[in-house]
């Protein structure tokens, strides 16, 4: 009996089994979190109404009222989220006095947006588990996501600091969101100017294959050497690195061009061409904090507010927030991004005999794309660009945890069941009427109620996260067939024949799972899997042959 033989192991061991007898004797025990976000709304129900015998129905809200977005991580180990004792928090909270997000841990400028300072606060909960109220311009972001990242290790590393950590995220766009001063090719101009790769990091060329392409000429001054770091900005005048290589001048201007365009420059507006515009943030800003009302609110608070809100300030002290300018910046090449058109010329990239031929993404006239002469494919299969990370795995990574980014459109595969976890708690929530839900108070005590580990149990946890292994265990044994040509590959999963049905949804387990998930569901009071499965006109059919 599995199912006897799971509440056994349950039972006697703590994390519901014990380390592989494959796994080498002096290995730590990895720990996979997963993690994935989900809505409740207050007036969230099921999408038909009862009727009674003279036809009449309540009345649903037009709106979803009030929402709330929660941030949760599971695991097979701990279960939904993670219980944290007063004694362990107070420990927590210790280590954490007097810290801040940094930006070594690439979380400073998450914390300055979402908190308004980079000193991290007392916990008061587990964060394991957030939410957040959210409505307008107020949503879960991915600086939200890299705070939480950061606290729930904060946690691990007091309560359990012997084990490994893994972090499964999937593909959203938050979590995929490119690391802050990353190797992107879309970050970069064809040519230096403008404000295009001014914060891109620098990167260690560490060998020929992968790096260094056929037109590297091993004494060109322009070219970088394998071995060398390689700086994608030019550095103003004083600031220069000896540790970093960066072409000394924008190899593609003559000597002359180079002088005349090293600088910035302040040239004036002809009169026929000078036009009022509004005042920038910055200049906003700027003119705010030289009064006394902007040093209050403080820079930090400014930058937050949007242009509307500044212009309001701004109006409430005098300050005038048209401009009419008369002179302009001229850019001059230091302190710019080098651009794609040198960057690649350094790592012999470029034929400078076809110089004119390169682009940014180059395509004939029949669509297709010209690969040797696009800049940004070309930099973009160098290895280093290759392997950056994204943001989120850059902190976890830094946290001394690992991040794994799941595929796009694979709900079944994502954070060890969790997309299970919600359309089991989403199942029950929809069961309470919308009486119980009315209401600020009534919405939080129910949503507290739903999202109890009693309602959500580690052992139910571990359920769900068996039946996204599956999943996962089917997809390599399909890789193992189509890579090896193994005809008798073993494929664990019931009947391959069912990812068809799969792939045709992939946003929720409630969608392409609902069975699985609704035998967990119980059904005191009626039938849920009814509820949810029948249509209205067979339901209102039914009422009629009971009544009569």
């Amino acid at each position: 009996n599995h199912e006897r033989l799971m509440e056994i192991a349950n039972e006697k061991y703590t994390f519901g089994g014990t380390m592989s007898v494959r796994a080498p004797s002096n290995s730590r025990l990895v720990v996979i979190f997963g993690q994935d976000e989900a809505i409740f709304s207050e007036n969230c129900s099921l999408p038909y109404q009862w009727v009674d015998p003279n036809g009449k129905r309540v009345m649903l809200p037009k709106s979803n009222g009030a929402s709330t977005m929660i941030s949760a991580f599971q695991s097979r180990e701990y279960g939904f989220g993670m219980e944290i004792t007063e004694d362990q928090m107070k420990e927590i909270n210790a280590q954490r006095k007097d810290k801040h997000y940094t930006a070594e841990d690439g979380a400073d400028e998450a914390a300055l947006k979402v908190n308004g300072t980079t000193a991290k606060p007392q916990l008061t909960s587990s964060p394991f588990i957030q939410q957040l109220a959210f409505g307008g311009s107020v949503y879960w972001n991915s600086d939200h996501m890299i705070l939480q990242v950061c606290d729930i290790m904060d946690c691990l590393k007091v309560i359990a600091p012997e084990h490994e950590y893994v972090f499964l995220f999937d593909h959203s766009s938050g979590h995929a969101k490119k690391r802050a001063n990353g190797l992107d090719v879309k970050n970069m101009n064809v040519d230096w100017g403008g404000s295009a790769g001014m914060d891109m990091r620098t990167t260690n060329i560490e060998a020929r294959d992968g790096y260094i392409g056929p037109y590297h000429e091993e004494n060109n001054p322009w070219m970088v050497k394998v071995g060398q770091t390689l700086g994608h900005v030019y550095p103003k005048a004083g600031e220069e690195d000896s540790n970093v290589f960066v072409p000394p001048s924008p190899f593609n201007l003559t000597a002359t061009a180079r002088e005349e365009k090293e600088f910035d420059v302040e040239v004036d507006i002809p009169i026929e061409k000078r036009k009022e515009r509004s005042k920038h943030k910055k200049e906003l800003i700027a003119e705010l904090m030289e009064t006394e009302t902007g040093r209050k609110v403080g820079i930090t608070n400014l930058w937050k507010l949007k242009l509307p809100d500044l212009q309001e300030k701004a109006r409430g002290v005098g300050i005038d927030i048209k401009i009419t300018p008369t002179t302009k910046t001229k850019a001059g090449w230091r302190g710019r991004g080098i651009g794609l058109l040198a960057a690649a010329y350094a790592r012999g990239w470029v034929d400078k005999e076809n110089l004119k031929q390169y682009q940014s993404m180059k395509y004939d006239d029949d669509g297709n794309l010209v690969k040797k002469y696009s800049l940004q494919y070309l930099l973009g299969q160098c290895k280093d660009f290759q392997d950056e990370v994204t943001q989120l795995e850059f902190v976890c990574k830094m946290q001394g945890a690992r991040a794994i980014i799941t595929p796009k459109y694979h709900a079944e595969l994502a954070g060890e069941g969790i997309e299970y976890t919600w359309g089991f708690l989403k199942s029950i929530y929809r069961r309470f009427p919308l009486a119980k839900k009315k209401g600020k108070a009534n919405f939080e005590a129910l949503l507290a109620k739903i999202l109890s580990r009693d309602n959500i149990t580690t052992n139910l946890v571990r359920k769900f996260s068996r039946r996204a292994r599956a999943y996962m265990e089917t997809y390599v044994a399909l890789d193992m067939n189509e890579e090896k040509e193994m005809k008798d590959a073993p494929i664990p999963h019931r009947k391959i024949e069912q990812l068809k049905k799969v792939m045709k949804s992939h946003r929720a387990a409630i969608d392409f799972d609902k069975s699985f998930v609704l035998s967990f569901v119980a059904k005191d009071g009626f039938d849920i899997k009814n509820d949810l499965d029948k249509k209205p006109a067979a339901i209102k059919a039914e009422k009629k042959r009971k009544t009569l």
